[in-house]
This record gives structure tokens, sequence and C-alpha cells, in this order.
């Protein structure tokens, strides 16, 4: 079996994408870790909305123009960037399943959502803004990589694969990628 490789792409960018080389078949089922990485997702999702962009790989978002802004403030006083309706930040925060994406399978898992007009902010299609509502920063590409390590060491120990003191692979004598 090839090497699992845990790779997340937003509209065709590819945010993270991480192997784990040395365990093999011990990655046959993922849906543990992408479990958790999905509850994650959420809350990255509600401090990315919080921040409007701040803690996000690239930075805070673009303001509003001083045109919208004033509309805004009269149609809709106190909402932030990208919540006028709130319908995409429902959807990306787990609180409307509706328009949430959130499939989970042994090998692969989607996350996002179907408000359509989430890819224009993205990638700023038909000239919007960018505005980036799905944007991982490093700190979370740390921590989904560990979530999966986690798991393959689990199941590695479960298999025998894995001395469960020494971090030294039964079979090969070659040391795990934990702590990288």
């Amino acid at each position: 079996m090839a090497a699992p490789l845990i790779q997340f792409e937003v509209a065709g960018e590819v945010q993270l994408a991480r192997s784990f080389s040395r365990f093999g078949d011990s990655a046959s089922d993922l849906r543990p870790a992408f479990t958790g990485i999905a509850d994650n997702f959420q809350t990255i999702e509600e401090r990315l909305f919080e921040t409007e962009g701040r803690t996000g790989g690239r930075g805070a978002w673009a303001p509003l123009s001083q045109a919208y802004a004033a509309r805004k403030a009269q149609v809709a006083p106190g909402k932030t960037i990208l919540r006028l309706s709130d319908r995409l930040w429902r959807s990306l925060t787990g609180r409307d399943r509706g328009d949430a994406i959130r499939e989970i399978k042994r090998q692969q898992m989607r996350l996002g959502t179907r408000v359509p007009w989430a890819l224009f902010h993205q990638d700023a299609r038909s000239g919007r803004t960018k505005r980036r509502v799905i944007d991982l920063n490093e700190g979370n590409k740390r921590d989904w990589t560990k979530i999966v390590q986690r798991q393959l060491v689990d199941v590695a120990k479960r298999e025998g694969l894995l001395a469960p003191t020494s971090g030294a692979l039964a079979r090969g004598g070659a040391r795990t990628a934990l702590g990288q």
C-alpha cells in the first residue's frame, strides 16, 4: 500500500499535504482522525470569522468598501465582514447542516460549504474582493497532522507494529515520524 497522504484542497489550491510513509496499511480507516479534524475545522472557522480573517494563514480580510460598509450599517448594523445573512458562517461553523459539507469516509473526507458565493470570496471570482473563507494557518496544519499521527500510532500499537514504550517499529526497527 502507498504511504497515506493527507491533502486538504480548497478551490483547487492545496492548503495542506502531508505523507505518513512509515505507517502504510495502518491507515486503512482514518474516520476517527477525520472526525477530529472536522470538529477542529469548525473551531478554526469560528475564529476566522470572529477575527475577520486575521487567524488565517494569509491574514486579515480586506475591509469593506466605504459605500458598501455604509449601506450594510443601515441594513444590518453591527454585522461584520461576510456575515450579512450569516448563511456562510453557519455552514462553515456547523450551525447549519443544510449548507455544510461534512463527508467522512475510511480514506477520504470532504469539508466545506454549499453556499454558492463562498467561491467568489475564496478566489476573487467575478471581480469580488478576495477574502479566504477557508484559510489554514501553520498551527492548524500542525494540529491536523498530529491528529492523524496519533491515530496511526494507536493503530500501529494495537497491531503490534509499534513497541508501546520505545517508539520503535517492531518490524524493521525504523523510528516513527512523531515530534517533527
